[in-house]
């Protein structure tokens, strides 16, 4: 689905903690207090101001000791920890950041929100730690001065098996049996979203570890003429406006929205 719509938000800074694979923390909050903090010391932001929180998380733990409990997940334990006490508190489950951009933009065009903090969070042991982001990232994002059109396309991966979290023989967790053709299939839904929508910005690729080093490398060949970035290595480069692409695992969908940067991110 392509739609045209609205955009009223602008990325102001993301903070990343990266864990290497096999390292584990505990909790996702261990995570969050690593990136959280610095990122709105940085950008001079107290947490009473922020007012909204999004998270996403697929995290096992579910922060108590019965696994069995699934929700509050991140938010509250997150806004008690910042003492964000004004902010209202949204846990996004098993979705993207692409999509968590579009449900914030929605929040800053229709109430009188000025600030908007998103989360994720991941606590993986092996073999998932290796698959999937593993650690935290937030960024935050701000009503844009002025209001401006923006491409927002999402479409579904014609998989015969959606992939899930399984338990192992050791009680563990590690990702279902992937679909030979996922990799290809992705490569094919970027290529028609940005084909279709006549993009000339960079486009920013946010997807899962197992599938980054492939698609990048066969989207960099097949679209030379496009700047393929990494959300890793958006900091690093100049850009005001990107077209940020995610992939959700476990939807087996392709999310794409245009977003635009603060000028130093």
């Amino acid at each position: 689905m392509n739609t045209q719509a609205i955009n009223t938000l602008r990325l102001m800074s993301l903070s990343t903690e990266l864990l290497a694979t096999g390292h584990t923390r505990g909790t996702c909050m261990n995570y969050v207090s690593d990136v959280v903090p610095s990122l709105l010391s940085v950008n001079q932001v107290s947490a009473p101001s922020i007012d909204l929180i999004l998270t996403l998380s697929m995290s096992i733990d579910h922060l108590t000791d019965d696994t069995a409990i699934q929700s509050p997940r991140l938010g509250y334990p997150i806004q008690h920890y910042l003492a964000a006490s004004n902010a209202f508190v949204l846990d996004l489950q098993d979705t993207s950041w692409a999509q968590a951009f579009e449900v914030a933009n929605g929040y800053l065009s229709c109430t009188d929100m000025q600030r908007v903090l998103v989360v994720e969070a991941n606590s993986f042991a092996q073999p998932v730690a290796s698959q999937l982001f593993n650690g935290a990232r937030a960024a935050l994002l701000d009503k844009a001065a002025v209001e401006t059109s923006c491409m927002m396309v999402n479409k579904e991966l014609p998989l015969e098996q959606m992939r899930t979290l399984v338990l192992t023989d050791d009680k563990g967790f590690a990702l279902s049996e992937a679909d030979e053709h996922e990799s290809m299939l992705l490569c094919e839904s970027i290529i028609q979203m940005v084909k279709q929508s006549s993009v000339a910005m960079p486009v920013v690729l946010d997807l899962p570890l197992y599938l980054q080093e492939g698609v990048y490398s066969h989207l960099q060949s097949a679209l030379p003429q496009m700047q393929w970035l990494l959300w890793e290595s958006l900091g690093s480069n100049q850009a005001s406006n990107v077209l940020w692409v995610s992939y959700e695992v476990f939807r087996k969908r392709v999310v794409a929205r245009e977003l635009l940067i603060k000028d130093e991110l």
